[in-house]
């Protein structure tokens, strides 16, 4: 729970000796590789264009940013796509991102300082047996939390809430040994230059492709080109200068009723090189524009067609994937031959699959956007 200190204080000050560590804007840049702290980092770099991995950023300029990231973040509190996962998001994180919006809104404008309070569960998957030599021996080591050994600084945990509203892709809800437990999905791309790119439609484009292979059960080659194919359209150009891209793919599991996150798959892959393939063969907007028409599970069982554009799209994805990596371009051309003549049976089953879909660009658009190819 976030806590509010009107003022500095004494008691405050009192406060932060009870945790070993503190994690704070001042010590932010030492605690890079915590959950709590990536998903912070990716509120700061959304709407003031601060990354802290890529490199130490000065305290003085983290604070500083609070007054636009209260600002921007109205538009967030708007959004209807933020409204219809809130209830999703609360199950994992359950301080209202209202609360959050106030609470750095409150200390840009000078009303409150950051407190000092112990770190939620929430955002303590890592805080486990290994800081267990770090608990003073008097306390029962079974009722003393291993994560109080750790406090955290409310301008932090604020961020971090706004930061997981960002990154959210989805909640899916699984069986195991006959409890219920869910598993989220969290994604960030790690950008160099962030204020050189229109970073927030970068990201929301890589949330809305993830949401939409995610849902179509799809394979990570998907993913990647899914992904790349943003960047490359988004950022254009300017992709020949900078580097990395990386994508950094979270899940979290959370077991119903139970106080505890797990931790079960952490993915940092470096889309640089394909990106720029994909920019280079000018096909990145039309590749972007069919992975987001990825039919779900439910589509590829009960829609004519629907079974076979999904496969279509795995092969291109595997095709593109081969000639990034080993420049081989026979894969990529028997894809698109695929599809050459109008009335074939492939074409006539995607097509009848966007109808159903309701999809307003005709299949005959889309697949002749592809062959404007340049290997």
């Amino acid at each position: 729970m976030i806590t509010i200190s009107r003022k500095a204080s004494s008691s405050s000050r009192k406060r932060v000796q009870l945790f070993t560590r503190v994690i704070d804007v001042d010590h932010i840049n030492e605690f890079k590789e915590y959950i709590v702290v990536w998903f912070a980092n990716a509120a700061l770099t959304y709407f003031s264009s601060i990354n802290i991995y890529r490199g130490f950023v000065d305290p003085r300029i983290i604070r500083g940013s609070y007054g636009i990231v209260c600002n921007e973040v109205q538009l967030l509190l708007q959004d209807e796509r933020v409204k219809k996962i809130e209830e999703e998001v609360k199950e994992l994180v359950p301080i209202p991102l209202n609360d959050a919006v106030q609470h750095i809104c409150d200390i840009a404008r000078g009303s409150v300082q950051p407190s000092i309070t112990s770190l939620d569960w929430y955002f303590a998957p890592e805080f486990g047996e290994f800081v267990k030599t770090f608990i003073p021996y008097k306390y029962d080591k079974d009722t003393y939390a291993r994560r109080r050994v750790y406090g955290i600084s409310t301008d932090i945990a604020s961020l971090a809430v706004i930061g997981a509203y960002i990154t959210y892709v989805y909640r899916d809800m699984r069986k195991k040994d006959a409890k219920r437990e869910y598993e989220y999905g969290f994604v960030f791309l790690d950008i160099p230059e962030p204020q050189l790119i229109n970073i927030r439609r970068l990201q929301d484009s890589t949330v809305m492709v993830m949401q939409a292979v995610h849902s179509g059960d799809c394979s990570k080659l998907a993913i990647y080109v899914g992904v790349a194919s943003a960047i490359a359209h988004v950022v254009g150009s300017i992709l020949n200068y900078l580097q990395p891209f990386t994508l950094h793919f979270i899940r979290p599991v959370k077991e119903s009723g139970v106080q505890k996150v797990r931790i079960i798959g952490v993915d940092f892959v470096d889309l640089t090189a394909l990106a720029r393939t994909l920019h280079r063969l000018r096909i990145s907007g039309s590749v972007y524009t069919l992975i987001q028409l990825y039919p779900s599970e439910a589509k590829q069982k009960n829609v004519g067609g629907c079974k076979q554009f999904r496969r279509f799209l795995e092969e291109l994805s595997r095709a593109i994937m081969i000639y990034a990596e080993l420049g081989d371009a026979e894969a990529l051309y028997r894809v698109l031959r695929s599809v050459v003549h109008e009335d074939s049976k492939i074409n006539d089953d995607i097509s009848a699959c966007l109808r159903a879909l309701r999809i307003k660009k005709e299949w005959n658009e889309l697949r002749r956007a592809l062959f404007s190819i340049n290997i």
